[in-house]
């Protein structure tokens, strides 16, 4: 599910370097009477953020500096909405997300902001999460058309994401292949490391639904090449594709212990068990099939040893899969 534009390397590193400094200032404006310009510095640095993988405390950030905005150029307070709402849905609250999402469209309307309807993507994202796929596709597909016909490439490659990540949660692995194969050329043209290596990940589910198990390691592969070291949730994603891979090959104890190293992130992310469905369904079934071929005991201990690795030793292992 790709949900972001990128930040350049050398812009992530200096965000990175200066982290504690905007938490600082971040504060210093939250004790202020204005919320502008808290909210301002909050949605500037949103990308970091949400990159890094600081998601619940970006969010209860975020919200603090929305919960003042009344005052706010209502530009501003359609952006915070939309920045909100993706970081609503990634940790589950999708009635949240989708409220917060209309509340941006309806002030876009009645504000006479000038652009198109925002925020069809991340309304799409919550419509699909509620189950109303049909909603979400012509969410999805108005994004596609209008990205198209603008020549906006970088909206163009998220929403075909997406809508290949509808046809793998229906198992129509060819549309899902199709789909996400143009998104992975257009991010590797535009060279978005972060999207590339997101789209290489659904790449890599895609050949496992297929039985390619080969061609969703070499996927799999090139994602950890790409991913960075702060991005949790690519990591994560990726070493778990590659313990299926390993399942695959009949390399039960190999799989089991990237996926009790994903445990922890897992965790700190707050990802809830429908945000990548056929993920989840992968990570399943190899932990049952490893089960099942090892035994409890050997299990256990695989597990416990997969416990004590750090995501980043994982993901360094993971890529000699």
């Amino acid at each position: 599910m790709v949900w972001y534009v990128e930040l350049p390397p050398d812009i992530f590193d200096g965000f990175a370097a200066e982290q504690d400094n905007f938490r600082t200032a971040l504060d210093w404006l939250h004790a202020q009477t204005d919320p502008e310009r808290e909210m301002r510095l909050a949605i500037a640095t949103n990308r970091f953020w949400l990159q890094s993988g600081y998601w619940t405390e970006f969010r209860h950030r975020l919200e603090t500096a929305r919960f003042r905005d009344d005052r706010a150029p209502a530009e501003l307070r359609v952006r915070a909405r939309l920045v909100a709402t993706t970081l609503s849905w990634h940790q589950g609250d999708y009635e949240g997300g989708k409220l917060l999402a209309e509340e941006a469209r309806a002030l876009h309307v009645q504000h006479g902001l000038p652009g198109p309807l925002p925020g069809s993507i991340t309304l799409g994202v919550c419509e699909e999460k509620l189950g109303n796929r049909e909603r979400a596709i012509e969410l999805y597909e108005s994004a596609v058309s209008q990205a198209r016909a603008e020549g906006d490439d970088v909206s163009l490659s998220i929403g075909i994401n997406n809508l290949g990540n509808i046809a793998l949660d229906r198992r129509d692995f060819e549309t899902a292949r199709a789909y996400i194969e143009e998104s992975t050329a257009l991010n590797r043209r535009l060279g978005h490391q972060t999207q590339l290596a997101n789209s290489l990940v659904d790449l890599g589910f895609v050949a496992l639904g297929e039985n390619r198990a080969e061609a969703a390691a070499t996927a799999f592969r090139e994602s950890l090449s790409l991913v960075r070291t702060g991005n949790l949730a690519g990591l994560m994603w990726a070493v778990e594709g590659l313990a299926s891979v390993s399942f695959h090959r009949g390399q039960a104890a190999e799989a089991v212990r990237p996926l009790a190293a994903t445990t922890r992130p897992r965790a700190e992310l707050r990802i809830p068990s429908d945000y990548f469905p056929f993920g989840e369904e992968m990570r399943d079934r190899t932990l049952e099939g490893a089960r099942q071929q090892l035994g409890e005991d050997a299990f256990a201990g695989a597990w416990e040893e997969g416990e004590g690795l750090s995501l980043e030793h994982a993901a360094e292992a993971a890529s000699r899969i």
